[in-house]
């Protein structure tokens, strides 16, 4: 899970039930979603379900590229694509 404060706004997102093959990257794909995600414009709370949901999906492959998802499969998996 990860938390976030912009201003006096806080934002909480849970983390996702993956099957874990290795974490090496899960932090840098969960940076990757979430600053995409802020910088699009999604909410708060939006951004850290993208970080926490490209994390979870980069930890269910070995190696730290291989698992890194793209934007259509991170959609998918929240459930938005």
């Amino acid at each position: 899970g990860a938390m976030a404060r912009a201003g006096q706004q806080v934002a909480r997102a849970e983390a996702f039930a993956v099957k874990v093959a290795d974490t090496i990257g899960a932090g840098d794909s969960f940076d990757a979603g979430f600053i995409y995600g802020y910088l699009s414009g999604l909410s708060l709370l939006e951004s850290l379900q993208m970080g926490c949901a490209c994390g979870s999906l980069s930890a269910t492959k070995v190696g730290g590229v291989a698992g890194q998802p793209d934007l259509e499969q991170v959609k998918a998996f929240l459930g938005r694509g």
